[in-house]
């Protein structure tokens, strides 16, 4: 059973994260578009041919296109109310798509199977837990590629975290996260082949 108070903190710690994503946004990518955006407007005053203008325009154009685009992407980047609107599956798929926008490795999502419905509060709870993982899979390796796999059947939800590289995952993620599986009677389990790793999260299906 997952207490109010888990779940608030589970609430706010996705709040937190979606608030770090919008802030890499706006820094890192639209900051930069929209002030070269800007430049280009300052060199179009001097400029007097409208051959030379033309690239300048385009480009412009472009640039603000992807700013908007990418504005309006974390508008819709999940967060607590969305992430249990949307269901598991498809709140995972945008994390991951989230993910694949702001840095350089790569997470392969893909899932197998009819995805039992869990509660809101339990939704919240495996979306937690696959973030977590996967902040810290990136932040800690030099990995390009995350294969993320939910595959799912009448009796079992299992989760895959496949990834290369070193493996330095904070033991606060493990132990967190293992309490947190525990409370739907799930468990994790970590094989590693030299550099090949695989993080695996079952929980049970409620019958």
């Amino acid at each position: 059973m997952i207490s109010d108070f888990e779940l608030q903190q589970i609430q706010i710690e996705i709040q937190d994260r979606s608030f770090q994503t919008y802030a890499n946004v706006v820094h890192d990518i639209v900051g930069p578009a929209l002030t070269l955006c800007k430049l280009h407007l300052h060199e179009m005053e001097r400029l007097e041919n409208n051959q030379e203008i033309k690239p300048l325009i385009d480009q412009s154009q472009e640039l603000l296109t992807q700013a908007i685009s990418n504005l309006r992407s974390i508008v819709h980047s999940p967060g607590g109310e969305n992430i249990q609107r949307m269901g598991l599956d498809a709140a995972l798929n945008l994390e991951c798509l989230a993910i694949n926008r702001q840095n350089n490795c790569r997470v392969h999502y893909s899932s197998l199977g009819e995805i039992y419905s869990f509660r809101d509060s339990e939704i919240l709870l495996i979306f937690r837990v696959v973030q977590q993982y996967l902040i810290a899979i990136i932040e800690t390796q030099q990995t390009r590629d995350i294969d993320l796999l939910l595959e799912s059947n009448t009796t079992l939800l299992s989760i895959k975290i496949g990834f290369d590289g070193i493996i330095i995952v904070p033991m606060k993620t493990i132990d967190q996260a293992q309490l947190r599986v525990k409370l739907l009677s799930g468990k994790i389990a970590l094989s590693t082949n030299e550099t090949k790793h695989l993080i695996t999260i079952d929980i049970p299906i409620p019958q």
